[in-house]
């Protein structure tokens, strides 16, 4: 699956219909999140459910609760977001668990993160699929939790890497964002998949054939994304 990162062997992988999540159950917020997008399924007609809940069936007392969000001021951000999920009630349901989310500040959250969001099922409509890999960055050094009592850590910024074919070739793409207010243009966050990788420590892509990889991954080109200067 060309969406899963290398396995580190860190956090708990759990396996939803849509989207696989690598859970940190020390900081009780996904390490990343990673699913494939088709084309079909951003043509869902699935209602919003803004369901926010644990996922009662894992991570008993290890997974964040909704009274950790709770007058927080930060946003519960969908790591794959809701957005996406349309074409099925399950996978709709899903991105709501806490397992999915992270607190995420608010113009952020509802700003340039839902507008890449919106720019990744575009992206997907025109190359017929998308792999999305998406998560917080945490400086372990000065972490900082929400105040309630699960300790849910607030992440320091957010990365997302994206692959998909462009004129029969196969490009990607890299975006980090700080976890505050956005106000600078899109094209400002771009780098490559390599940067980010340098940010996350994760290997990103990694079952592409190595030839492919290295050339694929040192690529910044927002133009070629249709993201404009």
């Amino acid at each position: 699956m060309l969406e899963i990162p290398y396995l580190d062997g860190n956090g708990y992988n759990i396996k939803y219909d849509a989207f696989i999540v690598n859970y940190d159950t020390l900081y009780k917020i996904p390490r990343w999140v990673a699913y494939q997008l088709t084309r079909e399924e951003t043509f869902g007609e699935v209602e919003r459910s803004n369901d926010f809940r644990e996922d009662e069936s894992r991570l008993i007392n290890h997974q964040a609760t909704i009274e950790d969000y709770r007058g927080s001021g930060f946003d519960r951000g969908h790591m794959a977001p809701a957005g996406d999920m349309k074409w099925s009630q399950k996978a709709m349901s899903e991105s709501f668990y806490l397992t999915n989310i992270c607190p995420q500040n608010k113009n952020l959250n509802q700003g340039l993160w839902n507008d890449l969001e919106r720019l990744v099922r575009k992206w997907a409509r025109n190359s017929g699929e998308i792999y999305v890999v998406c998560g917080p960055i945490l400086k372990e050094t000065e972490i900082k939790y929400l105040k309630n009592k699960n300790r849910v850590a607030i992440p320091d910024g957010f990365f997302k890497v994206l692959l998909r074919k462009y004129n029969e070739q196969i490009i990607s793409i890299g975006f980090y964002f700080d976890n505050t207010d956005t106000t600078k243009p899109l094209y400002e966050y771009a780098m490559s998949v390599d940067d980010i990788e340098q940010i996350s420590g994760y290997d990103f892509f990694y079952n592409l054939p190595d030839d492919i990889e290295d050339i694929v991954e040192t690529q910044c080109n927002p133009q070629q994304w249709g993201i404009r200067y």
